[in-house]
């Protein structure tokens, strides 16, 4: 269940993505890179965090775009806690019975959309958040996503420091 929540939740993040694109003069609200394969990619554009709050627990949204092309890849981090506020720390998917969860999901759009995510539990995702302060949180993260296609991504070196809004 908790899987069904998560992914619907990135996937409702990265759609969100997609409407901002629209301004194609968007100030980087923050930076998010990371490399993909080897490859290193910037997610700057419309790059932030969101702090949601559901049920008892809370969800730390982060996400940013590509570039400012409609097909621009999307890159989507989230935290979420069962029962308390998400603070400093190391968080991971080994468990969704954890009291927190770590998800990374990487949308490659354009010919061949395929979105790759660490749903499964043998694809590790790590998720270190340094530190939240003054309206922002910053991080790193990494992990094994497998794609729709059956295909697997690397994700290694990845860095965030973005805004945080309260929803």
């Amino acid at each position: 269940m908790n899987k069904l929540f998560l992914s619907l939740l990135l996937s409702a993040f990265c759609c969100l993505a997609c409407r901002s694109q629209a301004n194609h003069d968007a100030i980087p609200t923050g930076t998010i890179t990371a490399d993909i394969d080897g490859v290193a990619t910037s997610f700057n554009i419309t790059a932030k965090a969101a702090l949601a709050k559901h049920g008892n627990g809370y969800t730390y949204g982060i996400r940013g775009v590509k570039n400012t092309s409609v097909a621009a890849d999307i890159i989507a981090i989230a935290v979420l806690s069962k029962h308390q506020i998400i603070s400093t720390g190391t968080y991971d998917n080994s468990s969704m019975d954890a009291p927190f969860t770590a998800f990374i999901q990487f949308m490659k759009r354009g010919k061949n959309f395929i979105v790759y995510s660490n749903m499964a539990a043998n694809n590790k995702g790590i998720v270190t958040i340094t530190s939240i302060q003054n309206g922002r949180i910053q991080g790193t993260f990494n992990g094994v996503l497998k794609g729709s296609n059956g295909l697997t991504i690397n994700i290694t070196n990845g860095k965030f420091d973005v805004k945080t809004e309260t929803k």
